[in-house]
């Protein structure tokens, strides 16, 4: 198959021109297995949605993580009203992803949980 460059969503190397990204794909999986804290932030075309997907691939295949994917784009503002709003909505959206995905293993255990009522709470939960 012949190759082209791709100007929307995620590259993939077998069809689409690509940068090597490899050094900083390193620096990324080094930051989290060191659990810090990092942020992809860049203009379009950068190569972040690329970068996720391959370092959400990478992690999936490891025992010691589950990779969650979950979109904030669309989101109705009534979800950043307040603290509760956006805890329950992005509670609501980590269970859902949580559902959907095959490496999860107790899906009935967190569709039994209720709604956190505060931001403590939601944290205990993610942890």
């Amino acid at each position: 198959m012949k190759k082209r460059f791709n100007i929307t969503g995620t590259c993939r190397p077998d069809e689409h021109y690509m940068m090597d990204d490899s050094r900083r794909f390193t620096a990324i999986m080094e930051m989290v297995e060191y659990g810090d804290y990092f942020v992809i932030n860049r203009p379009r075309q950068y190569g972040k949605t690329t970068m996720l997907v391959a370092l959400r691939r990478e992690l999936g295949k490891q025992t010691n993580y589950l990779p969650v994917f979950m979109n904030f784009q669309g989101v109705d503002s009534s979800a950043y009203e307040s603290d509760m709003s956006f805890g329950q909505f992005f509670y609501g959206e980590l269970r859902d992803a949580l559902q959907n995905s095959e490496e999860f293993d107790q899906r009935e255990a967190l569709a039994a949980l209720a709604m956190p009522k505060t931001m403590q709470e939601l944290s205990k939960r993610i942890t």
